[in-house]
């Protein structure tokens, strides 16, 4: 088959892109650098969602991989593609996907701040953050997020009610703004204590409900904490504790037995874990398994359709053995 071979140059984020015919489509700035190589002669048509994995450097990042096994699980007609993009050409790239009606984006942590800065400062959850992992276009423009925390709570929620469970997230971190984000976007009443934790939260993400069933986020330190449980342990019928935080804190004794389930996602390894916390029932989510779920998170988020998580785990494992 004949491959046709086009080259644009894009001189203003409005250019329209009208490629009619199979083909490979080279795009490039003013500056004389290349920007991007999307359609082959496999794909359907000129209009085939993208998907773009964008990042100063690119090398070892498993997402397009990733995808595109989802993709074909799926059996979904899209095309996940990666590229490196200089940090003074970041805005164009962003404006040139908008441009062309790119599906999909997701930044890879070179560009997360940056993404912030540019689609995620007008969200009052963002600006919690900080940071943006990823992102889908619409005619109304943008609409970004952050994966980590909806990615814990989806695991978590597989597991046991969040509604019975106390969210304990520790120490100040991306991950736990992550999560107390996405706890605060499902406006349910839900139980959650902070220790060692940042002092400049708003208030509105000091409660978690409705305003007619709000209830308020505690915060305290580790050695209030044991007295604290005790506490929820007579007045909330806790079903599980979830615990979140760039490292584990000191556990009370009082804490391994008011509750029949621990759930832990922190940076440590399930070694270490089980080595901290001595409990009957404790599963831990690794950051093997953090890195899948984010990913199965995201394509949900892109696609609306679920992906196993055995075959986003399995691809993760073959492409760590190339």
């Amino acid at each position: 088959m004949k491959t046709e071979v086009w080259r644009l140059q894009l001189t203003r984020v409005e250019t329209e892109v009208p490629v009619a015919k199979k083909g490979i489509l080279f795009l490039s700035f003013t500056d004389g650098s290349d920007f991007l190589t999307t359609s082959g002669p496999s794909l359907n048509s000129a209009t085939q969602p993208i998907l773009c994995c964008i990042g100063q450097r690119v090398a070892g990042k498993p997402t397009q991989f990733l995808m595109e096994r989802a993709i074909a699980s799926a059996g979904l007609d899209l095309r996940a593609i990666t590229v490196e993009v200089t940090a003074d050409n970041f805005a164009t790239a962003i404006a040139g996907m908008a441009a062309m009606k790119f599906m999909a984006v997701r930044f890879f942590p070179t560009f997360q701040s940056a993404a912030f800065d540019l689609l995620g400062r007008q969200d009052h959850l963002l600006q919690t953050i900080g940071s943006v992992t990823s992102a889908t276009w619409s005619p109304a423009g943008w609409h970004a997020w952050h994966n980590w925390g909806p990615a814990i709570c989806d695991w978590a929620t597989q597991r046991c009610d969040i509604s019975n469970t106390l969210f304990w997230l520790h120490g100040d971190s991306i991950r736990c703004r992550s999560l107390l984000a996405e706890l605060a976007s499902q406006r349910r009443p839900l139980n959650v204590v902070w220790s060692a934790a940042p002092s400049n939260l708003p208030d509105e993400l000091k409660s978690f409900g409705t305003d007619s069933a709000a209830v308020p986020m505690h915060f305290h330190d580790d050695a209030q904490l044991g007295s604290l449980l005790e506490e929820f342990g007579k007045t909330r019928p806790l079903e599980s504790i979830c615990l979140v935080g760039d490292e584990i804190p000191v556990l009370p004794k009082a804490a391994e037995g008011l509750v029949p389930q621990w759930l832990v996602a922190c940076a440590s390894t399930a070694n270490e874990i089980a080595t901290k916390l001595s409990h009957e029932k404790c599963e831990s989510l690794s950051e093997i398994d953090q890195i899948v779920a984010c990913e199965a998170y995201d394509f949900h988020r892109w696609t609306g359709r679920r992906v196993d998580l055995l075959v986003l785990r399995d691809a993760y494992a073959e492409y760590c053995d190339f």
